[in-house]
Protein backbone atom coordinates (compact mmCIF):
# COMPACT_ATOMS: atom_id res chain seq x y z
CA UNK A 1 0.00 0.00 0.00
CA UNK A 2 1.26 3.50 -0.84
CA UNK A 3 2.34 5.49 2.20
CA UNK A 4 1.87 9.25 2.47
CA UNK A 5 2.37 11.62 5.38
CA UNK A 6 -0.71 12.85 7.29
CA UNK A 7 -2.56 15.53 5.36
CA UNK A 8 -0.84 14.76 2.04
CA UNK A 9 -3.28 14.30 -0.86
CA UNK A 10 -1.75 11.96 -3.48
CA UNK A 11 -2.35 12.39 -7.22
CA UNK A 12 -5.71 10.97 -8.29
CA UNK A 13 -4.34 7.74 -9.84
CA UNK A 14 -2.58 6.86 -6.56
CA UNK A 15 -5.34 7.52 -4.04
CA UNK A 16 -6.16 4.63 -1.71
CA UNK A 17 -8.24 4.91 1.47
CA UNK A 18 -8.84 2.49 4.34
CA UNK A 19 -11.93 1.42 2.41
CA UNK A 20 -9.84 0.46 -0.63
CA UNK A 21 -9.24 1.87 -4.08
CA UNK A 22 -10.14 5.54 -4.59
CA UNK A 23 -8.18 6.05 -7.80
CA UNK A 24 -9.35 8.48 -10.48
CA UNK A 25 -8.21 10.02 -13.73
CA UNK A 26 -5.55 12.68 -13.45
CA UNK A 27 -6.27 16.19 -14.78
CA UNK A 28 -3.05 18.11 -14.11
CA UNK A 29 -2.51 21.82 -14.73
CA UNK A 30 0.27 24.35 -14.16
CA UNK A 31 -0.49 27.71 -12.65
CA UNK A 32 1.67 30.76 -12.09
CA UNK A 33 1.86 34.53 -11.87
CA UNK A 34 0.00 35.15 -15.11
CA UNK A 35 0.80 38.85 -15.19
CA UNK A 36 4.36 38.90 -13.83
CA UNK A 37 5.51 35.96 -15.95
CA UNK A 38 6.17 37.66 -19.31
CA UNK A 39 6.21 34.31 -21.13
CA UNK A 40 2.52 33.87 -20.40
CA UNK A 41 1.13 37.08 -21.90
CA UNK A 42 -2.12 36.10 -20.19
CA UNK A 43 -4.35 38.68 -18.56
CA UNK A 44 -7.31 38.13 -16.26
CA UNK A 45 -9.78 40.49 -14.68
CA UNK A 46 -8.61 39.44 -11.19
CA UNK A 47 -4.88 39.64 -12.13
CA UNK A 48 -4.46 36.02 -11.00
CA UNK A 49 -6.12 32.64 -11.27
CA UNK A 50 -8.85 32.38 -8.61
CA UNK A 51 -10.13 29.50 -6.50
CA UNK A 52 -13.55 29.63 -8.13
CA UNK A 53 -12.11 29.54 -11.65
CA UNK A 54 -10.01 26.48 -10.72
CA UNK A 55 -12.85 24.60 -9.00
CA UNK A 56 -15.03 25.21 -12.05
CA UNK A 57 -12.73 22.87 -14.01
CA UNK A 58 -12.06 19.12 -13.79
CA UNK A 59 -8.47 19.73 -12.56
CA UNK A 60 -7.49 17.56 -9.61
CA UNK A 61 -3.80 18.46 -9.49
CA UNK A 62 -2.05 21.81 -9.81
CA UNK A 63 1.62 22.73 -9.80
CA UNK A 64 2.82 26.23 -8.91
CA UNK A 65 5.43 27.38 -11.42
CA UNK A 66 7.49 30.29 -10.11
CA UNK A 67 11.07 29.89 -11.43
CA UNK A 68 12.22 28.32 -8.14
CA UNK A 69 16.01 27.97 -8.16
CA UNK A 70 17.33 25.17 -5.95
CA UNK A 71 20.80 26.51 -5.21
CA UNK A 72 20.54 25.97 -1.44
CA UNK A 73 19.03 22.72 -0.10
CA UNK A 74 17.97 24.47 3.08
CA UNK A 75 16.27 27.55 1.62
CA UNK A 76 15.06 27.61 -1.98
CA UNK A 77 11.72 29.47 -1.91
CA UNK A 78 12.85 33.09 -2.38
CA UNK A 79 10.25 35.35 -4.05
CA UNK A 80 11.88 37.99 -6.24
CA UNK A 81 15.35 36.42 -6.21
CA UNK A 82 17.37 36.93 -9.39
CA UNK A 83 18.75 33.68 -10.79
CA UNK A 84 22.00 35.19 -12.07
CA UNK A 85 23.20 31.82 -13.39
CA UNK A 86 19.84 31.00 -14.98
CA UNK A 87 19.15 33.58 -17.69
CA UNK A 88 18.88 36.31 -15.02
CA UNK A 89 15.18 35.62 -14.59
CA UNK A 90 13.56 36.13 -11.21
CA UNK A 91 11.51 33.86 -9.02
CA UNK A 92 8.06 35.38 -9.26
CA UNK A 93 6.83 37.59 -6.43
CA UNK A 94 3.31 36.26 -6.75
CA UNK A 95 1.39 32.99 -6.96
CA UNK A 96 -2.26 32.42 -7.83
CA UNK A 97 -4.91 32.39 -5.11
CA UNK A 98 -3.52 35.43 -3.31
CA UNK A 99 0.15 34.84 -2.49
CA UNK A 100 2.45 37.87 -2.44
CA UNK A 101 6.12 37.56 -1.58
CA UNK A 102 5.96 41.21 -0.52
CA UNK A 103 3.41 40.42 2.20
CA UNK A 104 4.59 37.26 3.95
CA UNK A 105 2.74 37.99 7.18
CA UNK A 106 -0.70 39.26 8.11
CA UNK A 107 -4.11 38.96 6.45
CA UNK A 108 -2.84 38.52 2.85
CA UNK A 109 -0.85 35.35 3.56
CA UNK A 110 -3.64 34.04 5.81
CA UNK A 111 -6.16 34.49 3.00
CA UNK A 112 -3.77 32.60 0.69
CA UNK A 113 -3.63 29.69 3.16
CA UNK A 114 -7.42 29.64 3.45
CA UNK A 115 -7.74 29.53 -0.33
CA UNK A 116 -5.34 26.59 -0.52
CA UNK A 117 -7.28 24.80 2.23
CA UNK A 118 -10.47 25.20 0.20
CA UNK A 119 -8.73 23.86 -2.92
CA UNK A 120 -7.30 20.92 -0.97
CA UNK A 121 -10.64 20.07 0.59
CA UNK A 122 -12.11 19.87 -2.91
CA UNK A 123 -9.71 17.07 -3.84
CA UNK A 124 -6.95 18.97 -5.64
CA UNK A 125 -3.33 17.89 -5.10
CA UNK A 126 -0.96 20.87 -4.80
CA UNK A 127 2.76 20.81 -5.66
CA UNK A 128 5.55 23.35 -6.12
CA UNK A 129 7.62 23.25 -9.31
CA UNK A 130 11.37 23.09 -8.96
CA UNK A 131 12.74 25.16 -11.84
CA UNK A 132 11.28 25.97 -15.26
CA UNK A 133 12.82 26.58 -18.66
CA UNK A 134 15.88 28.83 -18.13
CA UNK A 135 16.00 28.33 -14.35
CA UNK A 136 19.39 26.94 -13.27
CA UNK A 137 19.73 23.51 -11.65
CA UNK A 138 22.52 21.60 -9.87
CA UNK A 139 25.42 20.30 -11.95
CA UNK A 140 27.31 18.63 -9.07
CA UNK A 141 26.15 15.75 -6.91
CA UNK A 142 24.65 16.25 -3.45
CA UNK A 143 25.42 14.46 -0.19
CA UNK A 144 22.81 12.61 1.82
CA UNK A 145 22.88 15.35 4.46
CA UNK A 146 21.90 17.87 1.77
CA UNK A 147 18.91 15.72 0.78
CA UNK A 148 17.82 15.60 4.44
CA UNK A 149 18.21 19.38 4.64
CA UNK A 150 15.99 19.77 1.55
CA UNK A 151 13.20 17.66 3.08
CA UNK A 152 13.36 19.47 6.42
CA UNK A 153 13.06 22.83 4.67
CA UNK A 154 10.12 21.52 2.64
CA UNK A 155 8.33 20.57 5.87
CA UNK A 156 8.86 24.08 7.27
CA UNK A 157 7.65 25.74 4.05
CA UNK A 158 4.66 23.43 3.82
CA UNK A 159 3.40 24.09 7.35
CA UNK A 160 4.23 27.77 7.37
CA UNK A 161 3.77 29.59 4.07
CA UNK A 162 1.35 27.04 2.57
CA UNK A 163 -0.69 26.26 5.68
CA UNK A 164 -0.09 22.50 5.52
CA UNK A 165 -1.61 22.26 2.02
CA UNK A 166 1.52 21.67 -0.09
CA UNK A 167 1.63 17.98 -0.98
CA UNK A 168 5.01 17.79 -2.67
CA UNK A 169 7.21 18.96 -5.51
CA UNK A 170 7.41 18.69 -9.27
CA UNK A 171 10.73 18.67 -11.17
CA UNK A 172 10.89 20.90 -14.24
CA UNK A 173 14.66 20.94 -14.74
CA UNK A 174 14.97 21.41 -18.51
CA UNK A 175 17.74 23.69 -19.77
CA UNK A 176 19.35 26.98 -18.86
CA UNK A 177 22.22 29.32 -19.69
CA UNK A 178 24.60 31.39 -17.57
CA UNK A 179 24.02 34.45 -19.75
CA UNK A 180 21.03 36.80 -19.80
CA UNK A 181 17.94 35.63 -21.69
CA UNK A 182 15.00 37.94 -21.14
CA UNK A 183 12.44 39.58 -23.42
CA UNK A 184 14.63 42.45 -24.64
CA UNK A 185 18.00 40.70 -24.44
CA UNK A 186 18.97 37.07 -24.98
CA UNK A 187 22.48 35.74 -25.52
CA UNK A 188 21.56 32.10 -24.94
CA UNK A 189 20.88 29.90 -27.92
CA UNK A 190 21.56 26.71 -29.83
CA UNK A 191 23.47 25.69 -32.90
CA UNK A 192 23.24 22.03 -33.95
CA UNK A 193 26.71 22.37 -35.43
CA UNK A 194 28.37 23.96 -32.38
CA UNK A 195 26.27 22.63 -29.50
CA UNK A 196 24.59 19.46 -30.76
CA UNK A 197 27.70 17.25 -30.72
CA UNK A 198 28.90 18.22 -27.23
CA UNK A 199 28.66 16.00 -24.16
CA UNK A 200 26.35 17.14 -21.34
CA UNK A 201 29.42 17.86 -19.22
CA UNK A 202 30.97 20.00 -21.96
CA UNK A 203 27.77 22.01 -22.25
CA UNK A 204 27.74 22.44 -18.46
CA UNK A 205 31.20 24.01 -18.56
CA UNK A 206 30.01 26.57 -21.12
CA UNK A 207 30.12 26.36 -24.90
CA UNK A 208 29.84 29.51 -27.03
CA UNK A 209 29.20 30.09 -30.71
CA UNK A 210 29.14 33.29 -32.77
CA UNK A 211 26.74 34.98 -35.17
CA UNK A 212 26.72 38.27 -37.05
CA UNK A 213 23.51 40.26 -36.86
CA UNK A 214 21.75 42.16 -39.63
CA UNK A 215 23.68 45.30 -38.71
CA UNK A 216 27.08 43.64 -39.14
CA UNK A 217 27.79 43.24 -35.42
CA UNK A 218 29.36 39.94 -34.34
CA UNK A 219 28.02 38.54 -31.08
CA UNK A 220 28.29 35.39 -28.98
CA UNK A 221 25.65 32.98 -27.74
CA UNK A 222 26.03 30.42 -24.98
CA UNK A 223 24.67 26.94 -25.76
CA UNK A 224 21.84 25.78 -23.55
CA UNK A 225 23.01 23.62 -20.63
CA UNK A 226 21.11 20.34 -20.46
CA UNK A 227 20.78 18.01 -17.42
CA UNK A 228 23.89 15.99 -16.59
CA UNK A 229 24.30 12.71 -14.74
CA UNK A 230 24.98 14.75 -11.60
CA UNK A 231 21.69 16.63 -12.12
CA UNK A 232 19.82 13.33 -12.19
CA UNK A 233 21.67 12.18 -9.06
CA UNK A 234 20.20 15.23 -7.29
CA UNK A 235 16.69 14.68 -8.69
CA UNK A 236 16.75 11.00 -7.75
CA UNK A 237 18.16 11.69 -4.28
CA UNK A 238 15.59 14.37 -3.49
CA UNK A 239 12.88 12.03 -4.75
CA UNK A 240 14.08 9.15 -2.56
CA UNK A 241 14.22 11.24 0.62
CA UNK A 242 10.92 13.04 -0.12
CA UNK A 243 9.17 9.71 -0.72
CA UNK A 244 10.65 8.31 2.47
CA UNK A 245 9.03 11.25 4.26
CA UNK A 246 5.65 10.57 2.61
CA UNK A 247 5.43 13.48 0.17
CA UNK A 248 4.40 13.65 -3.51
CA UNK A 249 7.08 13.88 -6.20
CA UNK A 250 6.33 14.24 -9.91
CA UNK A 251 8.34 14.98 -13.05
CA UNK A 252 7.62 17.16 -16.07
CA UNK A 253 10.60 16.47 -18.35
CA UNK A 254 11.01 17.97 -21.79
CA UNK A 255 9.94 15.62 -24.56
CA UNK A 256 13.62 15.17 -25.47
CA UNK A 257 14.41 13.95 -21.92
CA UNK A 258 12.04 10.94 -21.85
CA UNK A 259 11.29 9.28 -25.17
CA UNK A 260 12.84 5.79 -25.29
CA UNK A 261 14.01 2.91 -23.10
CA UNK A 262 16.86 2.12 -25.47
CA UNK A 263 20.47 2.75 -24.52
CA UNK A 264 22.19 5.87 -25.80
CA UNK A 265 25.11 4.51 -27.84
CA UNK A 266 26.25 7.89 -29.17
CA UNK A 267 29.89 8.56 -28.19
CA UNK A 268 29.10 11.95 -26.64
CA UNK A 269 25.77 10.96 -25.07
CA UNK A 270 24.02 13.60 -27.15
CA UNK A 271 20.76 11.70 -27.73
CA UNK A 272 19.45 13.31 -24.52
CA UNK A 273 16.82 11.07 -22.77
CA UNK A 274 18.49 12.11 -19.50
CA UNK A 275 15.68 11.20 -17.11
CA UNK A 276 15.73 7.61 -18.39
CA UNK A 277 19.40 6.79 -18.87
CA UNK A 278 20.51 8.27 -15.51
CA UNK A 279 17.52 7.19 -13.42
CA UNK A 280 19.32 4.65 -11.18
CA UNK A 281 21.38 5.62 -8.12
CA UNK A 282 22.22 4.40 -4.63
CA UNK A 283 21.22 6.15 -1.38
CA UNK A 284 21.28 4.91 2.20
CA UNK A 285 22.71 1.63 0.85
CA UNK A 286 19.58 1.19 -1.33
CA UNK A 287 19.54 0.92 -5.11
CA UNK A 288 16.72 3.18 -6.29
CA UNK A 289 15.11 3.98 -9.63
CA UNK A 290 13.71 7.46 -10.22
CA UNK A 291 10.97 6.28 -12.58
CA UNK A 292 9.73 3.69 -10.13
CA UNK A 293 9.63 6.11 -7.17
CA UNK A 294 7.84 9.14 -8.60
CA UNK A 295 4.07 9.56 -8.36
CA UNK A 296 3.59 10.84 -11.89
CA UNK A 297 5.29 12.01 -15.09
CA UNK A 298 3.87 14.61 -17.44
CA UNK A 299 5.46 14.33 -20.89
CA UNK A 300 5.91 17.73 -22.52
CA UNK A 301 4.49 16.84 -25.91
CA UNK A 302 4.32 20.57 -26.58
CA UNK A 303 8.07 21.30 -26.53
CA UNK A 304 9.66 23.21 -29.36
CA UNK A 305 13.38 22.66 -28.81
CA UNK A 306 14.70 19.37 -30.27
CA UNK A 307 18.19 19.62 -28.66
CA UNK A 308 19.79 18.30 -31.90
CA UNK A 309 17.84 15.02 -31.85
CA UNK A 310 16.81 15.60 -35.45
CA UNK A 311 20.36 15.88 -36.80
CA UNK A 312 21.79 13.18 -34.53
CA UNK A 313 19.13 10.51 -35.02
CA UNK A 314 19.68 7.57 -37.39
CA UNK A 315 15.92 7.25 -37.95
CA UNK A 316 15.03 8.83 -41.33
CA UNK A 317 11.51 9.57 -40.05
CA UNK A 318 12.58 10.98 -36.68
CA UNK A 319 11.61 14.54 -37.61
CA UNK A 320 9.73 14.32 -40.90
CA UNK A 321 6.55 16.36 -40.85
CA UNK A 322 4.54 13.76 -42.77
CA UNK A 323 1.64 13.70 -40.34
CA UNK A 324 -1.99 14.07 -41.36
CA UNK A 325 -3.08 17.65 -40.81
CA UNK A 326 -6.73 18.68 -40.77
CA UNK A 327 -7.90 21.67 -42.76
CA UNK A 328 -11.68 21.60 -42.22
CA UNK A 329 -13.04 24.44 -40.09
CA UNK A 330 -14.62 22.30 -37.40
CA UNK A 331 -11.41 20.43 -36.56
CA UNK A 332 -8.74 22.86 -37.75
CA UNK A 333 -5.34 21.22 -37.02
CA UNK A 334 -3.01 22.27 -39.86
CA UNK A 335 0.73 22.03 -40.33
CA UNK A 336 0.63 25.37 -42.15
CA UNK A 337 -1.57 27.84 -40.28
CA UNK A 338 -3.48 30.36 -42.41
CA UNK A 339 -4.44 33.62 -40.76
CA UNK A 340 -6.37 34.70 -43.87
CA UNK A 341 -8.57 31.64 -44.31
CA UNK A 342 -11.73 33.57 -43.39
CA UNK A 343 -10.99 36.25 -45.97
CA UNK A 344 -8.37 38.90 -46.66
CA UNK A 345 -10.39 41.49 -44.74
CA UNK A 346 -10.57 39.42 -41.53
CA UNK A 347 -7.65 39.26 -39.12
CA UNK A 348 -6.27 35.91 -38.13
CA UNK A 349 -5.84 35.22 -34.44
CA UNK A 350 -2.43 33.50 -34.21
CA UNK A 351 1.01 35.06 -34.04
CA UNK A 352 4.33 33.38 -33.26
CA UNK A 353 6.98 34.28 -30.69
CA UNK A 354 10.62 34.44 -31.79
CA UNK A 355 14.05 34.90 -30.21
CA UNK A 356 16.36 36.19 -32.91
CA UNK A 357 19.50 38.30 -32.87
CA UNK A 358 19.39 38.73 -29.09
CA UNK A 359 15.83 40.05 -29.16
CA UNK A 360 12.50 38.48 -28.28
CA UNK A 361 9.36 39.50 -30.08
CA UNK A 362 6.31 38.50 -32.06
CA UNK A 363 5.80 37.81 -35.75
CA UNK A 364 2.43 37.81 -37.47
CA UNK A 365 2.72 36.12 -40.87
CA UNK A 366 -0.33 35.34 -42.97
CA UNK A 367 0.73 31.70 -43.28
CA UNK A 368 3.61 29.78 -41.71
CA UNK A 369 4.60 26.29 -40.52
CA UNK A 370 3.09 26.36 -37.05
CA UNK A 371 3.75 22.79 -35.94
CA UNK A 372 6.34 20.13 -36.82
CA UNK A 373 7.78 21.51 -40.07
CA UNK A 374 11.03 23.45 -39.84
CA UNK A 375 11.59 26.14 -42.45
CA UNK A 376 14.59 27.75 -44.07
CA UNK A 377 17.30 26.96 -46.63
CA UNK A 378 18.35 23.42 -45.70
CA UNK A 379 15.79 21.66 -43.52
CA UNK A 380 14.25 18.19 -43.28
CA UNK A 381 11.34 17.93 -45.71
CA UNK A 382 8.23 15.73 -45.27
CA UNK A 383 9.74 13.00 -47.51
CA UNK A 384 12.94 12.83 -45.43
CA UNK A 385 15.16 14.64 -47.91
CA UNK A 386 16.74 18.04 -47.24
CA UNK A 387 16.06 21.28 -49.03
CA UNK A 388 14.39 24.66 -48.78
CA UNK A 389 10.97 25.05 -47.17
CA UNK A 390 9.54 28.57 -47.28
CA UNK A 391 8.70 30.13 -43.94
CA UNK A 392 6.27 32.78 -45.24
CA UNK A 393 4.70 34.15 -48.41
CA UNK A 394 6.79 36.44 -50.62
CA UNK A 395 7.03 40.02 -49.40
CA UNK A 396 6.21 39.41 -45.75
CA UNK A 397 9.82 39.53 -44.52
CA UNK A 398 9.88 43.33 -44.55
CA UNK A 399 10.59 43.59 -40.81
CA UNK A 400 14.29 43.74 -39.93
CA UNK A 401 15.36 42.06 -36.67
CA UNK A 402 17.10 43.78 -33.78
CA UNK A 403 16.61 45.66 -30.56
CA UNK A 404 14.77 48.93 -31.20
CA UNK A 405 16.52 50.55 -28.23
CA UNK A 406 19.97 49.74 -29.61
CA UNK A 407 18.90 50.39 -33.20
CA UNK A 408 16.17 53.08 -32.99
CA UNK A 409 16.19 53.43 -36.78
CA UNK A 410 14.30 50.14 -36.84
CA UNK A 411 11.16 51.94 -35.66
CA UNK A 412 11.05 54.04 -38.83
CA UNK A 413 11.92 51.01 -40.97
CA UNK A 414 9.08 49.02 -39.40
CA UNK A 415 6.61 51.89 -39.78
CA UNK A 416 7.50 52.33 -43.46
CA UNK A 417 7.49 48.58 -44.11
CA UNK A 418 4.12 48.22 -42.43
CA UNK A 419 2.55 51.03 -44.50
CA UNK A 420 4.13 49.89 -47.76
CA UNK A 421 3.06 46.26 -47.35
CA UNK A 422 -0.46 47.33 -46.39
CA UNK A 423 -0.71 49.68 -49.40
CA UNK A 424 0.66 47.23 -51.97
CA UNK A 425 -1.44 44.30 -50.73
CA UNK A 426 -4.52 46.53 -50.67
CA UNK A 427 -3.96 47.36 -54.35
CA UNK A 428 -3.50 43.66 -55.22
CA UNK A 429 -6.72 42.76 -53.42
CA UNK A 430 -8.54 45.41 -55.45
CA UNK A 431 -10.50 46.90 -52.59
CA UNK A 432 -8.91 50.32 -52.66
CA UNK A 433 -8.24 50.16 -48.93
CA UNK A 434 -5.00 49.35 -47.08
CA UNK A 435 -4.74 45.63 -46.37
CA UNK A 436 -4.02 43.96 -43.05
CA UNK A 437 -0.26 43.91 -42.55
CA UNK A 438 1.54 40.62 -41.90
CA UNK A 439 5.25 40.18 -41.22
CA UNK A 440 8.11 37.75 -40.69
CA UNK A 441 11.56 38.78 -39.42
CA UNK A 442 13.97 38.83 -42.35
CA UNK A 443 16.47 35.99 -42.28
CA UNK A 444 14.84 33.98 -39.50
CA UNK A 445 14.73 30.21 -40.05
CA UNK A 446 12.48 28.14 -37.81
CA UNK A 447 13.44 24.77 -36.29
CA UNK A 448 11.05 21.86 -35.87
CA UNK A 449 8.51 21.79 -33.06
CA UNK A 450 6.19 19.22 -31.55
CA UNK A 451 4.50 17.12 -32.77
CA UNK A 452 7.75 15.39 -33.73
CA UNK A 453 7.90 11.65 -34.39
CA UNK A 454 11.01 10.90 -32.33
CA UNK A 455 9.94 12.40 -28.99
CA UNK A 456 6.41 13.88 -29.20
CA UNK A 457 4.53 12.13 -32.04
CA UNK A 458 1.28 13.29 -33.61
CA UNK A 459 -1.98 11.35 -33.70
CA UNK A 460 -1.86 10.30 -37.35
CA UNK A 461 0.77 9.89 -40.07
CA UNK A 462 0.29 9.31 -43.77
CA UNK A 463 0.11 5.62 -44.68
CA UNK A 464 0.13 4.48 -41.04
CA UNK A 465 -2.47 3.31 -38.54
CA UNK A 466 -3.88 6.13 -36.36
CA UNK A 467 -1.97 6.64 -33.08
CA UNK A 468 0.66 4.07 -34.11
CA UNK A 469 3.70 6.25 -33.37
CA UNK A 470 2.27 7.45 -30.06
CA UNK A 471 1.52 3.88 -29.00
CA UNK A 472 4.98 2.76 -30.09
CA UNK A 473 6.69 5.44 -27.98
CA UNK A 474 4.52 4.77 -24.92
CA UNK A 475 5.09 1.02 -25.12
CA UNK A 476 8.80 1.67 -25.37
CA UNK A 477 9.06 3.92 -22.30
CA UNK A 478 6.71 1.47 -20.54
CA UNK A 479 9.79 -0.70 -20.17
CA UNK A 480 11.20 1.80 -17.66
CA UNK A 481 8.18 3.58 -16.16
CA UNK A 482 4.72 2.22 -15.27
CA UNK A 483 2.39 3.78 -17.83
CA UNK A 484 -0.33 4.40 -15.24
CA UNK A 485 1.96 7.18 -13.96
CA UNK A 486 2.25 8.88 -17.36
CA UNK A 487 0.23 11.91 -18.47
CA UNK A 488 0.49 13.66 -21.83
CA UNK A 489 0.91 17.42 -21.62
CA UNK A 490 -0.44 20.09 -23.93
CA UNK A 491 0.06 23.86 -23.61
CA UNK A 492 -2.58 26.53 -24.09
CA UNK A 493 -2.89 30.14 -22.97
CA UNK A 494 -5.89 32.43 -23.01
CA UNK A 495 -7.08 35.91 -22.08
CA UNK A 496 -10.39 37.03 -20.66
CA UNK A 497 -9.82 40.80 -20.91
CA UNK A 498 -8.80 43.06 -23.77
CA UNK A 499 -5.52 44.84 -23.04
CA UNK A 500 -3.60 47.70 -24.59
CA UNK A 501 -0.43 46.65 -26.38
CA UNK A 502 2.57 48.70 -27.47
CA UNK A 503 2.20 48.78 -31.21
CA UNK A 504 1.46 52.47 -31.75
CA UNK A 505 5.16 53.46 -31.99
CA UNK A 506 6.47 50.34 -33.70
CA UNK A 507 3.78 48.19 -35.35
CA UNK A 508 5.82 45.02 -34.79
CA UNK A 509 6.08 45.47 -31.00
CA UNK A 510 3.06 43.70 -29.54
CA UNK A 511 3.68 44.08 -25.81
CA UNK A 512 1.65 45.31 -22.89
CA UNK A 513 1.85 49.09 -22.44
CA UNK A 514 2.64 48.66 -18.74
CA UNK A 515 6.14 49.88 -17.99
CA UNK A 516 8.89 48.24 -15.94
CA UNK A 517 8.23 50.85 -13.23
CA UNK A 518 4.56 49.82 -13.17
CA UNK A 519 5.58 46.16 -12.92
CA UNK A 520 7.34 47.01 -9.65
CA UNK A 521 3.99 48.31 -8.36
CA UNK A 522 2.13 45.16 -9.43
CA UNK A 523 0.59 46.72 -12.59
CA UNK A 524 1.13 44.49 -15.62
CA UNK A 525 -1.47 45.63 -18.15
CA UNK A 526 -3.98 48.36 -18.96
CA UNK A 527 -7.42 47.45 -20.18
CA UNK A 528 -8.56 48.84 -23.51
CA UNK A 529 -10.50 52.10 -23.33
Amino acid sequence: MLQYAPGVLPPAPRRVTHNGNAKGRLVWAYTGAITQGLAYQVYGSKNQVTVDSLLNTPCNQISFIANVQVDNPGHWFNPGKNDTNGCAQKQTWFLPFGFSGKNMTGPIIEAFKQNLTRIHQNGVTITMVMGSWCTSFPLTEWTESQFTEFVNYFRTLREGTFGGNLDGIDFDWEGFCNEVCLKNQCTCGWSDKDCGNKTPEELAKGVYFYNTDSHGVRYSNMCWIMPTKATLQVITGITHFMKQAGFVVTLVPMSTAVYTSKEDTSPNQHMRNEYVKWRKHTFESQDVDLMQMVDGILLQWYSGFDAALCVNSDDPKACTCDNVDIQDEENYWPNIHNNTRHGADKTGFLYTYVDYERQGGNMWPSTWPSRCQSCGKNVILPDGSKGEFKCHPDGEDWALPGNIVKYPELITQHQNGFRNYSRVMGQKQGGGQPAIAYWWLKGFAQTSKCPRAIDCPDFRYKGEEPYSRQVKLLKDIGNVVPLEKVAIGFETLGNDVLVQQMSYADPTQLWSTASVQEHAKGIYFHECT
